[in-house]
């Protein structure tokens, strides 16, 4: 078919039912997410593929996922998705926007800057973060409150899209930020943005798939890491990132609905880590963790 751009499968489950789903399907799909539907008690579970998913694979994921949920089999609805320009349309709809102290606008802004904020100009490109999803928010919001007493050391933007946070860090805090990411047009876009910000000298990005390999291994341990990611890669990369991060040293994770926080915590469990600090935004969940003194 033209003018797709990819698949999404929805269907809707009892809230109980909700995490099984979401974890069956995501061996078939890029993403998934959950979301309540208002006035009931459904939850709406979308799987995410860049080519058609296998049918047989469908069936069998959601048939075992029922079974494991003790529930009938849903309907599910696989839907094309239109190839749309979404730069285009991100840019259109994009507007300035406030998180603490900090004041996010696209680069075509030429309206007021409120007084005493810290100032990032962000065009999306390609890549993910302009501060209005929820979870980018979330970490905004992480960082701004950790500005009364910034973490020490060496400092990670994991999964930096845009380069948002890691020019955050940056600007507020006037030091050096290693942004990384396994997207070569988020590397990219993480580049321009730090330019255009002057912050070409503090933000350096690179390519990588975490923090076990290659140049951000090479620069650990770090004394703050944000993984602003998704559930089920900041789970598998749990023991890497411990290793990466300092005793002491400051864990900020985003990308998960409240759904999945416990899987998540359960990942980096109470025994390594201090639940310093939790945002809530839109229905994203971020952590602020601390760990604890100990061996690496």
């Amino acid at each position: 078919m033209n003018g797709v751009s990819g698949w999404t499968l929805a269907l809707e489950v009892p809230k109980a039912a909700a995490d099984i789903f979401d974890r069956a399907l995501a061996p078939i799909s890029v993403a998934t997410s959950a979301f309540e539907i208002e006035g009931s008690d459904l939850w709406r579970i979308e799987a995410f593929a860049v080519v058609r998913p296998d049918e047989n694979a469908v069936v069998g994921a959601v048939a075992l996922a029922a079974e494991l949920a003790g529930i009938d089999e849903p309907e599910v609805h696989v839907l094309p998705l239109p190839a749309i320009d979404w730069v285009a349309e991100n840019q259109k709809s994009f507007e300035p926007i406030v998180a603490g102290r900090f004041f996010i606008h696209p680069t075509h802004y030429d309206g007021r800057i409120p007084w005493a904020v810290t100032r990032l100009a962000v065009d999306a490109g390609p890549a993910f973060g302009t501060g209005s999803h929820g979870s980018t928010m979330g970490c905004l919001l992480a960082i701004d409150h950790l500005s009364h007493h910034p973490p020490r050391g060496p400092t990670l933007d994991l999964g930096c899209g845009t380069g948002i946070l890691a020019m955050a860090i940056a600007r507020r805090w006037r030091r050096s930020v290693l942004a990384a990411d396994i997207d070569p047009d988020a590397v990219a876009t993480a580049r321009i943005n730090a330019r255009l910000n002057g912050l070409e000298h503090l933000v350096r990005a690179v390519g990588g798939n975490g923090p076990a390999h290659g140049v951000v291994r090479r620069n650990g341990p770090y004394g703050l890491i944000i993984a602003n990611i998704l559930a089920s890669p900041l789970i598998v990369m749990a023991q890497d990132i411990k290793r990466a991060l300092i005793p002491g040293g400051t864990l900020i994770l985003s990308g998960f609905t409240a759904n999945q926080e416990n899987a998540v915590r359960a990942a980096y469990p109470r025994r390594d880590y201090h639940l310093a600090r939790k945002e809530d935004s839109d229905g994203w969940t971020t952590f602020v963790l601390t760990r604890f003194g100990g061996k690496r």
